[in-house]
């Protein structure tokens, strides 16, 4: 981890074009993540290199996932205003969505829904957000993703 974060600091700082030949597997994803959790033009400066914002991780996992999953609201809506796909699906099928919804991080699920977060995706367990948020018992995530569908 912490020789992504030097990787990260060392590619903002540079903000010289690099092919995502050149950088290490994982580090694209936390890249733009941590570029979107300080702010804005800090993700356009990440994305002015060349990273994809919907690069992903050894777990298919996107930084609006992990933005998700970290309940960093900031980091969520910088990405999806760089035009972050929600829909994107992890190895295991879940979406930033689902993620959400299973944290009960509300603000975060109502930001995903507006970008056009599809409801009604499935993971590979068969699960919807709404079932998520359900089982684990976020009933105010729940009755928002209820309302959505």
């Amino acid at each position: 981890m912490k020789n992504t974060l030097i990787y990260a600091a060392t590619l903002l700082a540079a903000a010289t074009p690099l092919s995502l030949a050149d950088t290490p597997r994982h580090a694209p994803q936390r890249v733009i993540y941590r570029a979107a959790s300080t702010g804005a033009a800090e993700l356009q400066q990440a994305l002015s290199t060349g990273l994809n914002i919907n690069a992903v991780d050894d777990d298919r996992e996107t930084a609006l996932m992990r933005a998700a999953d970290k309940g960093n609201l900031n980091a969520v809506r910088n990405l999806i205003a760089a035009g972050a796909d929600v829909n994107r699906q992890d190895e295991d099928g879940e979406t930033a969505l689902m993620i959400a919804a299973d944290d009960g991080y509300t603000e975060i699920v109502q930001a995903l829904i507006a970008a056009g977060a599809d409801v009604n995706l499935r993971n590979d367990d068969g699960e919807t957000a709404l079932d998520i948020a359900t089982e684990e018992r976020h009933r105010h995530t729940a009755e928002v993703l209820r309302n959505a569908r």
